[in-house]
């Protein structure tokens, strides 16, 4: 399965032997925080899963970049779905179908573009950064809308601090928390219809997304460790949303750091 983009998982990561030579040097711990990383969990959902601080995983997830030899997240994740699969390919070789490796393809693929636009986002900073982030999501999926709302719930309103449409950023605006797919983003932690969007909502018309011709929709709630659930990242589409993209896995990847982002804003804003 290697190609020539990817890791040769048979040779020495940074001259550490390979990936799974490297896999095997983790301790329980960080084994454990790995499978949660690969789950596409963020620093702070694991913190809560495995009941230590976010401080302890941060250490836990640095300790795994420098044992694997592989420091981006997003990277690691994909080494080590791929080297998994190989391992399921080279027991029963002739149970691999062309299905499966087509699927995997094309969830590589996903990881490959919007990996593509890390060294971008890790430049941007303030403001700058939501409007990087929502165009790179647009463009890595292919879809007609993609953005960062900030949730008031005490208003019960949700701000679109960055938007944008085929493209290009549009004017931040304030919208209704009932029957919008962020509400229930935001009340469930994530939302995902990736098909009849409208199913979702007692009175269609009602919802923003599906009076702008939006029919499917994955989004996940952007949590801070201080200030709480703060609001959500999301994506949408007037036609439906490859669900070999694997949406969601990919927005929890960039959620933490833009509920970082976010939590710095709000705070800014309230100095």
């Amino acid at each position: 399965m290697s190609t020539k983009n990817n890791i040769d998982r048979s040779r020495d990561v940074e001259g550490g032997g390979t990936l799974a030579d490297r896999l095997n040097l983790l301790t329980r711990r960080e084994s454990e925080v790995l499978e949660y990383l690969v789950k596409g969990m963020s620093n702070d959902q694991i913190a809560l899963a495995l009941f230590r601080s976010p401080k302890t995983i941060d250490k836990h997830c640095q300790n795994i970049y420098q044992k694997t030899g592989i420091h981006k997240r997003v990277n690691l994740v994909r080494e080590v779905l791929t080297l998994r699969s190989d391992a399921r390919e080279a027991v029963n070789p002739r149970n691999a179908t062309v299905e499966a490796v087509e699927e995997l393809v094309r969830k590589s693929r996903a990881w490959d573009k919007m990996a593509k636009y890390e060294s971008i986002l890790s430049r941007s900073s303030g403001p700058e950064y939501f409007g990087d982030l929502a165009k790179a999501l647009a463009e890595t999926f292919g879809v007609k809308m993609a953005g960062i709302s900030e949730i008031n719930v005490d208003e019960g309103c949700g701000d679109l601090i960055a938007f944008c449409i085929d493209g290009q950023l549009q004017v931040p605006f304030r919208y209704s928390l009932t029957n919008s797919a962020c509400g229930i983003t935001f009340e469930r932690g994530e939302f995902e219809k990736l098909d009849h969007l409208s199913e979702s909502f007692s009175v269609a018309e009602e919802c923003q997304l599906i009076e702008l011709g939006m029919k499917s929709y994955a989004g996940v709630r952007l949590d801070d460790r201080i200030l709480g659930p703060i609001g959500a990242l999301w994506i949408a589409d007037d036609k439906p949303i490859n669900p070999d993209d694997m949406p969601l896995e990919i927005l929890r990847q960039f959620a933490a750091s833009a509920a970082a982002e976010l939590a710095t804003q709000k705070t800014l804003d309230n100095l």
